[in-house]
């Protein structure tokens, strides 16, 4: 299991530099499906790490996912590829002829890819090996005029206010509100993740939240 093959240890911190050379690996990789099923994988192992140990994810890059297209959409020489279906529905709407003329294949997963794909999503890692934020940076005031600004519990003011939340099952409440009152049509754009990587606050209010709907 994850525990083993990280040779993480229950009850350790790892704090340090020190710490994180006794693990096995210095970075931990997520390649799940990118439909709503993968995102649940994803929040699984996030939630592990922050309950257990909540220092990893503080750490830039120790986090990384790897992405694939959910949707391709071909026309001559030209293509789009989609990392999730509102993105796609998006783009759909704003072409005014719903993409006549393309040519649109949908992944199920990732064996779905063909193995001419798959080089193509290795020759371009800049484009598909995602890192996550660090957590503690992940710290927001919401506005009255930001998407999520009227819909979070007033509880809620950190990226790892949201994990908590999402996951606490004492929270049910703040979950019915967070769920009932967010924006429909959002989703997380991954072409403008920054350097920094996506904040976890984004990919739950983003991402996630298309699985727990």
């Amino acid at each position: 299991n994850l525990v083993n093959i990280m040779g993480l240890k229950f009850g350790k911190e790892y704090n340090t530099e020190s710490d994180v050379k006794t693990l096995r690996y210095g970075h931990l990789m997520v390649m799940a499906d990118q439909d709503t099923d993968g995102s649940h994988i994803k929040g699984l192992v996030i939630n592990f790490l922050h309950h257990f140990w909540p220092s990893l994810l503080d750490r830039p890059g120790f986090l990384q996912q790897f992405i694939t297209p959910i949707v391709k959409a071909t026309k001559g020489k030209r293509s789009k590829t989609f990392f999730n279906l509102p993105e796609y529905t998006s783009w759909l709407e704003e072409t005014g002829n719903q993409g006549k003329g393309w040519t649109i294949k949908y992944y199920k997963g990732l064996g779905t890819s063909t193995s001419a794909e798959a080089k193509d999503y290795f020759s371009n890692l800049d484009t598909h090996e995602v890192n996550f934020a660090r957590l503690e940076d992940d710290k927001f005031q919401p506005e009255e005029d930001d998407e999520f600004g009227k819909v979070l519990p007033d509880t809620v003011a950190s990226g790892s206010d949201i994990i908590d939340m999402v996951f606490r099952k004492s929270r049910v409440e703040d979950r019915k509100q967070w769920l009932n009152n967010a924006p429909t049509e959002t989703f997380l754009d991954y072409s403008e993740a920054t350097q920094e990587g996506v904040k976890y606050s984004d990919f739950i209010n983003k991402e996630y939240i298309l699985f727990s709907r």
